[in-house]
Formats: structure tokens, sequence, C-alpha cells
């Protein structure tokens, strides 16, 4: 008996040589949509798949398009959404690069590759949103409208810590908190609007808030007078200073108490900030599991 294929081409093999041709473009085509998805379908599973509108996603292409753009040689290009789109869906998600074919249709490699591509521009990027005015106009601004949330005047912004960033276990012990997992210590200042003016990451869990203040680049930002005349809201473990306000331990007065009861309805802003990192990145929540980086790498 002839192979079933050979009986169907000498039977009629126009018909046969017609069906390969309808076959031809119908897998290339679900090819394409398989692995190769358009900025538009990428921005749209992006906004189905996160808590981000589409204008935040485009806008974020906007800012990084040209610098990963530039990373792209020989014949590993891709386009910048997709780029964006496998780094923001790792960060929320915080799950293995593995599992991130099932969301842009890429391989595990490729996500590695995106997500350290989008994670090194955006940290070039950052000091172009994360700062701290101290001209005199925003100062002023920034202290009236502090005022208006309990009548706290004067204030620049409020400051906290939180150990958003669980580590998978490195060797040292020095990055064990005393809630007895591996973290690094991250110290958060931002506005009324919530907005980040300082962050700084490089503490490891251990390290207690006096210290990491003390180690940051914000006491220089008040070694001049003249310029900053205003000061920062932080909790009882930050030492009292002049540019550092903290709550009285044992109020013993109306007065105190009242100066109390405004403090912590001030400076609860800085709960809400880190509340809401924590909703748009599981990767900076417990409740997403620890990442599987060392702490060099975070």
């Amino acid at each position: 008996m002839l192979p079933r294929r050979q009986q169907q081409a000498e039977q009629g093999g126009e018909d046969t040589q017609n069906d390969n041709i309808e076959e031809q473009p119908y897998r290339r085509q679900a090819l394409a949509r398989h692995c190769i998805l358009g900025q538009g379908q990428i921005i749209f599973k992006c906004q189905r798949g996160l808590r981000m509108s589409r204008e935040m996603v485009t806008e974020i292409c906007r800012i990084l398009q040209h610098e990963l753009q530039l990373l792209d040689f020989g014949g590993n290009h891709m386009p910048v959404a997709l780029k964006v789109t496998a780094a923001l869906n790792f960060f929320y998600s915080c799950t293995f690069q593995r599992s991130m074919r099932d969301i842009c249709g890429i391989s595990q490699s490729a996500t590695h590759r995106c997500i350290k591509e989008v994670t090194n521009v955006l940290f070039r990027h950052a000091n172009d949103f994360i700062y701290l005015p101290v001209d005199q106009g925003r100062q002023a601004a920034r202290s009236a409208a502090f005022g208006t949330i309990a009548g706290f005047l004067r204030v620049l912004g409020v400051i906290d810590h939180s150990w958003p960033l669980e580590l998978c276990g490195p060797a040292v012990f020095v990055f064990v908190n005393r809630k007895d997992f591996h973290s690094l210590n991250v110290q958060l200042v931002c506005d009324h609007r919530r907005r980040m003016m300082h962050v700084c990451v490089h503490c490891p869990g251990t390290c207690h808030d006096s210290y990491i203040l003390r180690n940051s680049q914000l006491p220089a930002v008040f070694k001049e007078p003249a310029e900053v005349d205003k000061w920062i809201l932080g909790d009882k473990g930050y030492p009292l200073c002049t540019c550092l306000m903290t709550p009285m331990v044992h109020p013993q007065s109306p007065a105190e108490e009242r100066y109390n009861a405004a403090y912590a309805s001030t400076r609860v802003i800085t709960e809400h900030t880190i509340g809401i990192l924590k909703m748009k990145s599981l990767c900076l929540n417990q409740s997403g599991g620890a990442l599987q980086y060392a702490p060099q790498r975070v």
C-alpha cells in the first residue's frame, strides 16, 4: 500500500499543493500571535494583569525607549513595550521568571534580559523622580499642605522605614531582622501627596532606624540652616534633633496629647505610601514571597 500522502499526490497534486499553501499562512500567523505581541496587545495585557493605567505604561515606555533600544544588538531585537511589560509583570507578581511565558509569550532567558535591562535603566532615571526640593517656594508649599492635614506646621516631609524586600536567605546573619527573616531595611521620605522624595535601600535588616538615618544622604540636606528651615516627622525609633521631630513617649499635658494626635495624623502618610507600594508590586510585599536574589543584586 502506498502512503496516504503519496496517494493524495497521485490523485490530485494540485489539491495537495493548494492545501499546503492555505496551511502555511495560518501557522505563521499563529506563531506570530504567540511569540511576537504588538505594542497595543502588550499594553492591554499589562493593563489587565497589573493595577496600572494605559497612560502610565505608555509613559514608562516613552521614558525608557531610547536607552532600551540602544541595548538591542544583532538579531536580539525586542519591542520596548514587551521589555517593559515583562519587567512590570515580574515586579507585580514576584513569581519565577519562567512563568512570564504565559503572560508575554517569551522564554525565561528573554525575561531575565528584560528585567535586567529595564531595572538598570529605571535606576539611572531614579534621580529624575525621587529628589528632595529645598528651594524656599516648594518648602513653603509643602509646609502649608501638611498644615492642612492636622495643623502641624513647618513640616518638610515624613520619614519611615520598612522591610519590604524579603530575601531568599543569604548566608550573612546581618540580613536577619528582628522578625527573623532575611531582608533589607528601607528608609523612605515622602511629601503630602505620597510622592517619594528620598529612599535609602543599602542597609541590611538588622540596622536600626537611627543608624540608617545617619548613614544616608538626608542629614547633608539639613546642614545649611539658611536653605532648609523646616523639619521632618519620624517615629520614636529616630533620634530627636533640630531637623527631625518625634512623638512624646509619655504625654503629661493636654498640649502634649494634641501634639501627638497631630503628629500621628500627619505621619500616617508614610504608612499609606508604603502600603500602596506593596500593593502595586508584590516583590515588595511578604505575601508575594521572597526574592530569589542576592542582596547585592536587589
